[in-house]
């Protein structure tokens, strides 16, 4: 999902992807939960998993993203107590 952004020091407008940017934090704030996900994805790729281990393997791959997220969360709440 792409949206159009304007930047707040400049005039420039950006298309982001809002997905890709929750990934990225996601990864940030737990590497594990990076890698988890990205695993998942991997596993969900292969041509030679079957349906029910590809719908394990997203549910997994959701699961660490979000909890990647909530840490996220947890850590700019952390950062903002302390500026």
């Amino acid at each position: 999902m792409h949206r159009l952004a304007q930047c707040a020091h400049c005039p420039a407008k950006y298309h982001v992807d809002l997905a890709q940017l929750a990934r990225q934090a996601s990864q940030w704030a737990c590497p594990v939960c990076g890698f988890v996900t990205d695993f998942a994805e991997r596993q969900i790729q292969k041509p030679t998993t079957s349906r029910e281990t590809k719908e394990a393997w997203a549910a997994v791959g959701i699961a660490a993203f979000f909890i990647g997220l909530l840490m996220f969360g947890d850590r700019i709440s952390d950062w903002l107590e302390n500026v």
